[in-house]
Order: C-alpha cells, then sequence, then structure tokens
C-alpha cells in the first residue's frame, strides 16, 4: 500500500507541475519583437522555485522563477482579470550564472537600508550584468542560493559530457606575451610538434613531451603560421609582411643556416591555406582603399618531370615554388577568405561573397536578400556580422553571424524560415564539428546542435580567444587566462580521426568523448 500511495503522490506531483508550467508559459510575456521559448512543454522539464523579490531603487517586486535549465526574471504585471509575467531579461542558462559568496549582514545594516537581504549573480550570457536581489529574510535567501547551486550541479551531472577537459602542462605565457595562432605539423622524426605565434616570437614544442616547449624564432608579432609540409615551405605572417620559411627552420630551429625566409608580400592583412577543386592553394588580401585585392598561389613542384613548370614562379626553395594562379577583387573591406569545395567565399561585414576563381565571378552574396525573405533579424542586431557558413548537407550550409546561425540553400535563399539558432554570447570565431556547431565567446564555449539548435554543453573560460578552429590541421586550438590569473594558457580540442565522417545520427557520435586539453 505504501508503494502504490508513494507512486500515486508521485504522478500527481508529475501532474500538478504540467499544469502549473502549462499556465506559466502562457503568463510569461517577452518584449516586443522577441521570440524565447523556455521549452516548458518538455518532458521532465521542473519549476523548482519561485518568488518574489525586491530591488534596491526600484518601486515594484520582482518575481524570479528557478526553471531546471534556466532562471528567469520577470514584473508582475496585473491585465484585466489575469497576472502577466513581463520578462525584464532573456532566460539565463544556468552553466552560466556565476552566484557571488553570501554576505553575512546584521541586524543593524538590514535596519539601515529597509529593503531586505542581498543575494548577487552574474549572467555570462549576453547581454550579461550583475544583479542584486534582496530577499525578505536570511533564511529565504540561504534556501534560493543553495536551490540555485543544487540545480547546477545536478544540471551538469546529468548531461552528456561532449567535451572533456583535462590538464597535461603548466606552461604559461605572461600577459605581455599576446597569444595569436595555434598550429601543428608532423617533424622529420614523425612526431606532432605544436606551434604558437606570439606577440614576442614563436614557441614549437611536442604534444608528447610538454617539457619541450622553448621559443625558437625571435619575430615580432607573428598573426598566421601555415605549414606546407608536402611542398618543404611553412607561411609566417609577421605583422603584415608575409615570409615563406624552409620546413628545416622548424625542424632545426637552432642551426643558423635555416633562420632566414623569403618575404613574399607585404601590407597582407591575412592569408588562408585550403583545397579549392583539389588543388592546395594559398590566398591573401591587400586593402587598397575600400577594396580588398587578392592573390591566389598554387603550390608546386619547380620541375614536372623534365620540364621546368610554366608561369610566374615565387618563392623557389628546394625545389619547390609558389606558382601566381589569378589575382581578383571585391568592392568592399573583407575580415577573411575561406575554402569551398570548388569556390572560394569572402567574408564582408555584411555578406559572404562567392567566388568561382575560374570565371572570377563575384556576382553571388549569401544570403540573398532579393529573394523576399525578411532577415529583420539581421538588420535590427547592431554590429551583427558574418563570421563562416558550412555546408551540412548536398542542399544547405549553416550560415553563422555573430548574433545568430540560419539555413540557406545553393542559390543563397533563406531555407528554413522557422530555424533561428540565437548565441548565448557573441563568439569570435566558429567550429563545425557534425553534429554540433561550436562558437567562441571571449568567456565561454557554447556547443549547439546543429539540427535543432538546442544548447548542448557550455565551458566557461576566462579570457577565450580561438587560436586555430580545425578548418586545416583537424585540430581546435583556444588561448585562454585561469580565473584571477594574470598568464595565459594554450588548450586543444582533440578531435578524433573521422572528424570528416559526416555523421547524421547522433546517437552515434554521442558514444564517442571530445577532449579538451591543455597543452600549454
Amino acid at each position: 500500500i505504501k508503494q502504490v500511495m508513494t507512486l500515486m503522490n508521485e504522478e500527481a506531483g508529475k501532474v500538478s507541475n504540467s499544469l502549473k508550467l502549462q499556465e506559466l508559459d502562457e503568463k510569461i510575456q517577452f518584449k516586443d519583437g522577441e521570440h524565447r521559448s523556455l521549452c516548458l512543454g518538455e518532458t521532465n522539464r521542473q519549476l523548482i522555485r519561485d518568488g518574489s523579490f525586491k530591488r534596491k531603487n526600484s518601486g515594484f517586486p520582482l518575481k524570479l522563477f528557478l526553471f531546471d535549465h534556466v532562471l528567469l526574471l520577470t514584473k508582475e504585471k496585473q491585465v484585466s482579470d489575469s497576472i502577466e509575467y513581463h520578462a525584464l531579461c532573456k532566460p539565463i542558462p544556468l552553466e552560466l550564472i556565476a552566484l557571488e559568496p553570501e554576505v553575512q549582514d546584521s541586524s543593524d545594516a538590514f535596519e539601515q537600508n529597509k529593503v531586505g537581504f542581498p543575494f548577487t549573480f552574474t549572467s555570462l550570457s549576453k547581454p550579461g550584468g550583475k544583479y542584486t536581489l534582496y530577499a525578505s529574510s536570511p533564511a529565504e535567501r540561504k534556501q534560493w542560493v543553495n536551490k540555485i547551486n543544487e540545480q547546477k550541479d545536478k544540471r551538469k551531472s546529468e548531461r552528456v559530457t561532449i567535451f572533456d577537459t583535462i590538464t597535461t602542462s603548466n606552461i604559461t605565457f605572461d600577459a605581455n606575451c599576446q597569444i595569436n595562432c595555434a598550429t601543428t605539423y608532423v617533424s622529420y622524426d614523425n612526431r606532432k610538434k605544436l606551434v604558437i605565434g606570439t606577440d614576442l616570437g614563436i614557441y614549437t614544442g611536442f604534444e608528447d613531451d610538454p617539457c619541450s616547449f622553448k621559443k625558437t624564432h625571435e619575430l615580432e608579432r607573428v598573426r598566421q603560421i601555415y605549414f606546407l609540409t608536402e611542398f618543404n615551405m611553412v607561411l609566417v605572417l609577421q605583422d603584415k609582411l608575409l615570409v615563406v620559411y624552409s620546413l628545416d627552420a622548424f625542424d632545426f630551429p637552432d642551426s643558423p643556416a635555416n633562420r632566414h625566409g623569403q618575404k613574399l608580400a607585404s601590407h597582407v592583412s591575412y592569408v588562408n591555406v585550403g583545397v579549392c577543386d583539389d588543388r592546395k592553394t594559398v590566398v591573401y588580401m591587400k586593402f587598397r582603399g575600400l577594396k580588398s585585392f587578392f592573390k591566389v598561389l598554387e603550390p608546386v613542384s619547380i620541375y614536372q618531370g623534365r620540364q621546368k613548370t610554366e608561369g610566374k614562379l615565387l618563392c623557389q626553395r628546394n625545389g619547390f615554388a609558389l606558382k601566381l594562379m589569378t589575382e581578383f577583387y571585391v568592392g568592399t573591406q573583407s575580415r577573411s577568405v575561406k575554402f569551398l569545395k570548388k569556390r572560394l567565399y569572402v567574408v564582408t561585414s555584411h555578406s559572404f561573397e562567392i567566388v568561382d576563381l575560374g570565371t572570377l565571378h563575384t556576382n553571388k552574396s549569401i544570403p540573398d536578400v532579393l529573394d523576399g525573405t525578411k532577415y529583420d533579424f539581421l538588420e535590427n542586431r547592431e554590429g551583427c556580422r558574418p563570421i563562416a557558413m558550412y555546408r551540412t548537407n548536398a542542399d544547405e550550409y549553416l550560415v553563422c553571424y555573430t548574433e545568430v546561425a540560419f539555413y540557406v540553400n545553393n542559390s543563397g535563399k533563406r531555407s528554413r524560415p522557422n530555424f533561428l539558432m540565437e548565441w548565448e554570447g557573441r563568439p569570435t570565431d566558429v567550429a563545425l564539428y557534425y553534429p554540433y556547431v561550436i562558437a567562441f565567446d571571449a568567456s565561454f564555449i557554447e556547443i549547439r546542435h546543429v539540427e535543432t539548435g538546442s544548447l548542448e554543453q557550455v565551458i566557461v573560460c576566462n579570457g577565450l580567444k580561438c587560436l586555430s578552429n580545425g578548418e586545416n590541421t583537424g585540430v581546435i586550438y583556444c588561448a585562454m587566462r585561469p580565473k584571477h590569473a594574470t598568464h595565459q594558457c594554450v588548450f586543444q580540442l582533440d578531435l578524433p580521426s573521422w572528424k570528416t565522417s559526416p555523421f547524421r545520427n547522433s546517437e552515434v557520435f554521442d558514444k564517442y568523448m571530445l577532449r579538451l586539453y591543455d597543452t600549454t
């Protein structure tokens, strides 16, 4: 009988919780033009706690709702014969809430301010901010702090861990040595070598030997590094000077014969290396006024059989050179250039410009604002700019901006009008690891499912910077600053060898673990 009664009480509690969530879903209102889904109809969704609080210098009480996945701050408003709860900010995921240490109040302090007993939390989610609420008693404050912490821990333990952090080294960089980029290559003795570019030089070391890291090149403001190992070349963008080094300069950095490179170009803003139309391709860009001018090069062997390679050859060394393929320009300022299977795309301040290297046509822009689809969600967001786009299937691209991500088809028209992925942060870079897209904010990494847009995991980092999104090496590197520290360290997202496999079943993917390594 006790077991039956317990089961009945549990089921009655679930029904009561479900009805209350349904009622709240109808009463919670967001600002005009904002669409926020609390997903209160999902299975196992729970309302953990709700209560009224005061804010200093505020004449109206606030209603706080703690759900099992988010915290929501609202203002209670009487409308006709019913009550509505108007959200004062967007729902804050529990992973992005930082509670400040509890302050011990004396009765005298409470009598002086006449407001209540404060507790403070910070939201890492945009637009961010610090919130101080006043409870009516110390006991109520303590209960809320405990419930929030308990639910944060419970959510962390119950969710599937996609990325795992493992510390492997204690080598760090001080605040004066700004880290700008990182990449890897396989050295002459078949060992994986990590190369880090900073404002004070290049540091190298073996991934399996944390003590091997040291400064190998005294160069200032190293922005980008690319290895073309099959052509015995290394491209280094030092400030705005693009230099080509021999691979020996990194295999044997102590040899004075290998320390000098060949100047390829000056006044270069950025460079990228990839594969386009099954050929290794190097593209670099120079600004001239408000226009972006590009040169496209192909690394080649100087001699093909007994015949010397035709065309303009640059930086000839050790039997290899860079062959000038073509030049083109885009009539606006650009931020980066990236590779599709047979074409390039240029990331500008407002769109992605598709470039066909065969015809040099740049008449296609993504998104296509002339297709009749409304793009108010881009225009109404200040500072919203393109970052990257990724093909997720034969007919669609996931287009990522600093505020949102959405799908377009091969013609550049929006293919899923009801799908809009809104980032919790303001990412400066993104990476795709199907079925997940990874966004890098200055304070955290957010991992979302590309098909549903749901937030799957958050990794909080301080002073985060993406150094390499894995497009060239298959490995993601980031820099971060440990909490309450001034030094920086580099960590790696170690991707399995089957990274490029187009997984369509997330259950298969979830059997594996991605590991976030703190490597230097």
